[in-house]
């Protein structure tokens, strides 16, 4: 796919990250609809930090990911050599093109300029389709996490924890 650009997304694209989320929620309803929910206050904390990327395809957005630094809820204690992947999502419009493994390949990237081993994400874990994703982009998978709290409405999931090495 050509034409896709990957910029940090300001404090002004919060309607358009949280435009393409509810787009994607709403296209995997079964799926991401019952984990994510609706609202993304995490998201809208981390805009002002410059932890949201947003990709734009021939200048239209259509995607948008989270890289955090550390990730105490799901994988304990940061160790300092590993970005946390969170909410990539691709509007349904280009779903389907390759812009996940793309946008994938961009936060390892990031990850590997600030020097660190590992790009981690987690999943729900009663997710076969989306953990074949991850693995089928060499991911593997680092054990499972029950009783994680929710951050977007009360209540727990069950989370599997997915690592891929980033070439240095």
């Amino acid at each position: 796919m050509t034409g896709v650009e990957v910029v940090t997304a300001s404090c002004g694209d919060q309607d358009t990250v949280v435009g393409i989320l509810r787009a994607a929620s709403a296209a995997g309803a079964g799926a991401r609809a019952s984990t994510w929910g609706r609202e993304f206050p995490d998201v809208l904390r981390d805009l002002p930090d410059g932890l949201v990327h947003l990709a734009r395809l021939d200048g239209r957005p259509v995607a948008t990911f989270v890289l955090r630094w550390s990730d105490e809820r799901v994988w304990g204690p940061d160790d300092g050599q590993a970005g946390y992947l969170h909410r990539l999502a691709t509007h349904p419009d280009v779903a389907g093109r390759g812009l996940g493994a793309q946008l994938i390949a961009v936060a390892a990237g990031l990850t590997r300029e600030r020097g660190r081993r590992w790009l981690r994400l987690d999943c729900d874990r009663d997710n076969e389709r989306l953990r074949a994703y991850y693995e089928g982009l060499g991911f593997a998978h680092a054990g499972d996490v029950d009783w994680l709290p929710r951050t977007t409405r009360p209540g727990y999931r069950a989370a599997s924890r997915y690592q891929r090495a980033v070439r240095q």
